[in-house]
């Protein structure tokens, strides 16, 4: 090759690197510049795995079953539980107090010692500490305690008790004794007329002392 063909092959050479160089570009690129990676699509929220807790109930919104409503009826008396007894009572009327001797048990018994309970109000004499009185033999007298001035038994009636119990004043009243004594019995109840002759017939003897005794029989 002679000399002046050199320069113009290396001309060539050169020429074709460049060229080489440039066709590895993308189009509207400039030689050495690459184009933007793609951005990565965006990462999925991650779910969470399935509690093991039991689900628990949520409050109900709805306001709880409100309990039944029970109307009692004014008009009708309360019901107090009647006793299986009945009461034969000496009411001895002592000067400042009321002397009240109660007999209670079956009605059937109590009746047989209907004698006995008059003759141990026709024995009553003095009053206060100095109170006497003669117990019949039919009945068995035992010390009293508190209210109570004594308590008796009917060896012969074992269902029946008794007690004396001496009262301030007039003891709360006849008529209303008899009120109460009548409902504990569960017997009808009595009002006005009724009530005062119940009472005006009740049986009056005069005690040994003076004093005026009634006897309140609730065996029938």
């Amino acid at each position: 090759m002679s000399r002046s063909h050199r320069p113009a092959l290396w001309f060539a050479a050169v020429a074709a690197l460049g060229f080489a160089a440039y066709g590895c570009s993308a189009p509207g690129e400039r030689p050495g510049e690459r184009g933007a990676e793609p951005a990565p699509p965006p990462a999925s929220a991650p779910t969470s795995a399935p509690s093991s807790r039991p689900a628990t109930s949520q409050p109900s919104s709805q306001p709880a079953a409100s309990p039944p409503v029970v109307t009692l009826d004014p008009t009708q008396p309360a019901h107090e539980e009647a006793w299986d007894d009945g009461f034969l009572i000496g009411v001895v009327e002592l000067p400042e107090a009321t002397a009240f001797f109660k007999l209670q048990g079956p009605p059937a018994q109590v009746a047989q010692l209907r004698g006995s309970l008059r003759t141990l109000c026709e024995s009553v004499r003095g009053h206060g500490a100095e109170l006497k009185w003669v117990t019949p033999t039919v009945l068995a007298e035992e010390p009293g305690s508190g209210m109570r001035r004594a308590t008796f038994r009917a060896p012969a009636q074992p269902d029946v008790s008794g007690t004396l119990v001496v009262l301030g004043g007039d003891g709360g009243g006849l008529a209303p004794n008899v009120v109460r004594w009548r409902q504990q019995l569960g017997l009808p109840e009595l009002f006005d007329d009724e009530l005062d002759a119940f009472v005006e017939e009740l049986p009056r003897l005069e005690t040994a002392g003076g004093w005026v005794a009634r006897i309140v029989d609730l065996t029938e």
